[in-house]
């Protein structure tokens, strides 16, 4: 049975957010897990009005890294550059994302120049975090094909050099990134030896942000990874049953000790299909600062158990 979309698509909010784009100085782009259906609108909307763009842990992907206009990932785990442009921006244009407290820090302190759009089919996610100037409760896809027409094409050379001005005084290096035996050479070895096609999964925890900063995400679904509350455990089910439905495909899935012991009871065998596991032992259970007593190492014998076709 098909699943009716909520709807709310008046045609003085399309209107009214047109308008606003089209006057905005300073815009920007903020993508959540929401866009996923809608790639090719979110795209044509970011390169017709140059709007310079962000996405949360879960929308990564829909602008490829490299791209010009792409800031990659907002908030803690996020580049210090991207913040900084966020925080001077004049409208945010919010599709699919829910203010999340790892994206906003201190929400009176978020974006305190900034108007808002919010777009999002969950009518609970509208005015719950952040009041919006216009909210719109539908699909985005739906939205974008209303509101593409009405947005005007346009430079903003200011802007995007204020951007780059800043991308250059806080630039997003990444430590160690020619090391393999560091984190993020690991993760950067490991993206070398497949092309873009790969899919990627993670567990949760330190090297879910890791792999976050440093992969070359470049499309959507590129990427399979558990958001909000976090699911340990969810990297290698994941990786396997991505295997099984794109047998065409190389999948690597990226690991901590931690959840790939919460998951090995459930480990099935791939069916032969080939999955990459990276495991990233940091001896504690933490995705942010803090002290904690050192575990001992996970044994090189329990890093890939019952797996078949590891390649």
């Amino acid at each position: 049975m098909a699943v009716r979309r909520p709807r709310n698509l008046a045609l003085k909010a399309w209107s009214e957010a047109a308008a606003m784009i089209n006057a905005a100085q300073r815009p920007v782009l903020y993508l959540g897990g929401g866009v996923i259906n809608a790639p090719d609108r979110v795209r044509e909307l970011a390169e017709k009005a140059n709007l310079p763009t962000t996405m949360t842990l879960m929308a990564l992907g829909m602008l490829p890294k490299a791209h010009p206009l792409s800031l990659g990932m907002l908030g803690m785990h996020g580049a210090r550059s991207t913040n900084f442009i966020l925080q001077q921006s004049d409208l945010l244009v919010v599709l699919g994302a829910r203010f999340d407290d790892r994206a906003t820090g201190k929400v009176a302190e978020f974006c305190p120049d900034a108007k808002i759009i919010h777009v999002d089919i969950d009518r609970a996610e509208l005015g719950k975090i952040k009041q919006a100037h216009v909210a719109i409760q539908a699909d985005v896809d739906d939205v974008l094909a209303q509101l593409l027409p009405q947005i005007e094409a346009q430079s903003r050379d200011a802007w995007r050099g204020k951007v780059a001005e800043l991308q250059q005084e806080f630039p997003g290096a990444i430590p160690e990134a020619g090391d393999p035996l560091s984190h993020y050479g690991l993760i950067n070895a490991a993206a070398a030896c497949v092309d873009d096609n790969a899919i990627i999964t993670t567990d949760v925890g330190q090297h879910q942000m890791w792999t976050a900063q440093a992969y070359p995400l470049n499309r959507p679904r590129q990427w399979l990874t558990s958001g909000g509350l976090g699911t340990m455990g969810f990297g290698l089910p994941a990786a396997i049953g991505a295997a099984l439905a794109n047998p065409d495909k190389k999948v690597l899935c990226f690991s901590g000790d931690g959840s790939l012991m919460d998951e090995h009871s459930g480990d099935g065998d791939g069916g032969g299909k080939p999955v990459g596991c990276e495991n990233h032992p940091d001896e504690q259970r933490s995705a942010g600062p803090g002290a904690s007593a050192a575990e001992p190492v996970l044994p090189a014998g329990r890093v890939c158990c019952h797996l078949s076709g590891h390649d």
